[in-house]
């Protein structure tokens, strides 16, 4: 195997070089990393083929489909079929799922090289190919992560100001302290006799699109009370079952490009939930922000997210994948983080207790968090 002999390695990836010289130390087992000082045409020239490539061996096109339709937990601890492959096969992994080539890179500086190299307009596969067979389907926008070139920089041109920038947030702290004091608060009424509140992560979830639609439309959803929850759970347990469709068909026969199967229509029903749902409250929002600019009743503190980007010339239908991301993406981001937190926290009684005692001098007297803090 690659990573237990001495031998340099360049990659030829179709006709997009990869310069890269990967050096195999087989004495201590550990692989060194060299930067090729020839320039990118001379090393593509002199790169092994695509095909050559160190990687798992597998049916030819099939490649390690069989593999994970025998063994599904494999689809989901990916990340110990990922480090089997880093030592087995080193830093540069070529992987064959029912015909896709997935190229897998283990050290940071080739990471940083693809970085570097890509470009005012970088290529990237769709964040999840399956969402953006539905919005293609369905006309509608692909939305910054299943978009590439001229239309990708557009968008993101737009919404890096308002999205991407740290000072920024601090324009939603008086809306994010509402929500979370209101989430806090319900939290008391939770905690049952045992000290546990009974489905915290789907509670966390209801904060999480509660603060994000706060956000985007400046109107309470009602997702933390009874009469949300409906609605909450259903946009819960819809964009928990695209994540797990999309995972399943990534690793499956493509068989839904041909014909709608069982899980395609699964997930396009989700979507449709979603982006309607989206989509009324976008409407929504935007008729009041409308009716405020023409009665003189806008203030700047107002629909600070919807007013920027309208004011940006953002059409509607670039608009709702905005919308939509800051909308879900919560749940597999924001709302992820702060149970992994809360977890370690709690498991760690002294640095919970240092964390409260810092938390104390940090927040207002009244316990709301302030823009300096």
């Amino acid at each position: 195997m690659l990573s237990r002999a001495s031998k340099q390695l360049t990659i030829k990836l179709s006709k997009w070089p990869l310069a890269l010289k990967v050096h195999y130390r087989h004495s201590s087992g550990n692989e060194a990393l060299d930067r090729s000082s020839a320039s990118s045409q001379d090393v593509y020239e002199n790169a092994i083929p695509l095909s050559s490539m160190p990687g798992p061996q597998g049916i030819p096109w099939l490649g390690k489909w069989l593999e994970y339709k025998i063994n599904p937990s494999k689809v989901y601890r990916r990340d110990l079929v990922l480090r089997k492959f880093y030592k087995e096969y080193g830093y540069i992994v070529k992987e064959t799922v029912a015909g896709r080539d997935i190229i897998h890179l283990f050290h940071p500086d080739h990471l940083k090289q693809i970085y570097e190299t890509e470009g005012k307009y970088p290529m990237i596969p769709p964040l999840m190919e399956i969402v953006k067979l539905y919005r293609h389907t369905n006309d509608l926008a692909p939305g910054l992560g299943n978009s590439n070139g001229e239309e990708w920089y557009r968008l993101r041109k737009v919404v890096q100001h308002i999205m991407l920038r740290p000072l920024k947030s601090l324009d939603y702290l008086p809306l994010q302290n509402k929500v979370a004091d209101d989430f806090v608060n319900k939290l008391e009424s939770l905690i049952s006799k045992n000290g546990e509140i009974p489905q915290f992560n789907r509670w966390m979830a209801r904060w999480g699109i509660e603060s994000a639609a706060n956000n985007c439309f400046e109107m309470r959803m009602g997702y933390l009370e009874d009469e949300g929850a409906e609605i909450a759970n259903q946009i819960i347990d819809g964009n928990s079952m695209i994540f797990d469709i999309s995972v399943k068909l990534f690793f499956a026969l493509p068989l839904y490009k041909l014909f709608p199967t069982p899980g395609i229509k699964k997930l396009f029903a989700c979507e449709d939930f979603v982006n309607n749902l989206a989509s009324t409250l976008l409407d929504n929002a935007s008729k009041e922000y409308r009716k405020a600019m023409k009665d003189g009743t806008l203030t700047a503190d107002r629909f600070l997210f919807l007013s920027y980007l309208l004011s940006k010339d953002v059409s509607h239908k670039d608009l709702l994948p905005v919308i939509l991301s800051v909308l879900t993406d919560t749940l597999s981001t924001t709302v992820q983080t702060a149970l992994f937190n809360l977890y370690t926290l709690a498991s760690n009684p002294e640095a919970q207790e240092k964390a409260f005692e810092e938390a104390k001098q940090l927040l207002s007297p009244s316990g709301e968090l302030m823009a300096d803090a």
